[in-house]
């Protein structure tokens, strides 16, 4: 992730999150907020900043290296901030540390290219949204960006349907309660985000078959590439029982 990007950065990937913070301080009197891969934790001090005590914004990072109270109270201070954000510590790639109807709003700017079952981590934002809840999560850095260097691992995640490759923002507009905002098959690279609406229940149709850290790969390289199959219940032929 790039750890200290802020709000006005961020509207590039996710949209005007502060219009969206804002409408629901208009309905509820408060807004109860999470980012995930909060970085030195910029963008939620901007909030912080805006929108005081009418916020309740919580981050969370994998390690203190990526950002930790400690340093998000010194940038706090410098700007005049005494509503301070919560960063907490956690794996995006299992169950969220967070009850079930936690959050009005979840948005993430730059860490889903980094977590290993992307699909299990929206269907984990769909679960601590609250009623009327929306997620708008960046789907990659690298998404459709066609001025990287050509090479087979792009893209963050792969959804393959009968031994074809679906193409990912229509797959995710096929699910009810999720919707693709930005360009389409190579058509400019900013501005992509997956906006999410709270769901009784999130069923993307898919399950992850693996997932490769590509930094293994090759050292100039980064995130996670998950591959997911429609064919949620299957035995490879080759370990099928014979008789």
């Amino acid at each position: 992730m790039v750890r200290n990007r802020g709000l006005d950065k961020g509207q590039l990937y996710l949209g005007d999150l502060r219009r969206l913070v804002s409408g629901v301080i208009e309905r509820r009197g408060r807004a109860r907020v999470l980012e995930a891969g909060c970085g030195h934790g910029v963008a939620m001090l901007d909030l912080a900043e805006e929108f005081g005590s009418a916020l309740e914004i919580t981050g969370f990072n994998l390690t203190v290296v990526d950002g930790d109270e400690e340093r998000l109270r010194a940038l706090a201070s410098g700007r005049g901030i005494d509503h301070l954000p919560r960063i907490v510590f956690c794996d995006a790639s299992k169950p969220l540390p967070f009850d079930d109807g936690s959050f009005d709003v979840v948005y993430s700017m730059a860490s889903l290219y980094l977590y290993d079952d992307k699909l299990a981590f929206l269907a984990e934002c769909n679960r601590i949204l609250a009623e009327d809840g929306v997620a708008r999560v960046n789907p990659s850095l690298h998404f459709l960006n066609t001025e990287l260097p050509e090479h087979r691992y792009n893209h963050s995640w792969e959804i393959w349907r009968d031994g074809e490759l679906l193409p990912l923002p229509d797959y995710l507009d096929g699910v009810d309660g999720v919707e693709f905002h930005g360009p389409r098959h190579g058509e400019g690279v900013d501005r992509s985000y997956i906006e999410l609406h709270k769901r009784d229940s999130l069923d993307f149709g898919a399950r992850l078959i693996s997932s490769i850290d590509t930094n293994f790969l090759w050292h100039e390289w980064g995130g996670v590439l998950s591959i997911y199959s429609t064919q949620q219940s299957f035995v490879p032929r080759y370990k099928r029982a014979t008789g």
